[in-house]
């Protein structure tokens, strides 16, 4: 996994998750009976399109069915593209951060990387 890889499936599936749930809910507030319903009349086109597609409504209404999906795939994609981004020593650097302190490897590790910067 990239830094790239990552951020980009974890946008991408945040952003569809969060546009299908709003679709639905300003839907919803269309059918409202009150100022609410008023407000978000120009929406309540959408509830004749969900009676026609109710398989639509429902991947909107819980989108993790997809957009999880999505964006683990777009995170292995864009990962594979951009992996020349990784360090080489990324091994060294996971095992030194999840390591626990009284092996000692942080300190290894340090000095190591001090002696090639001089």
């Amino acid at each position: 996994m990239t830094m790239k890889g990552a951020a980009t499936g974890m946008l991408t599936g945040g952003l569809c998750a969060l546009a299908a749930a709003a679709m639905v809910n300003v839907s919803n507030l269309a059918l409202d009976k009150g100022p609410m319903g008023k407000l978000f009349a120009g929406f309540n086109g959408m509830n004749d399109f969900w009676k026609e597609h109710p398989l639509l409504r429902i991947l909107c209404e819980q989108p993790a069915i997809w957009s999880v999906p999505l964006s683990i795939g777009l995170m292995i994609l864009v990962s594979k593209a951009t992996r020349a981004t990784v360090p080489a020593d990324i091994r060294m650097k996971m095992l030194v951060l999840h390591a626990p302190e009284k092996l000692g490897l942080k300190q290894e590790y340090i000095q190591e990387h001090q002696g090639m910067a001089h």
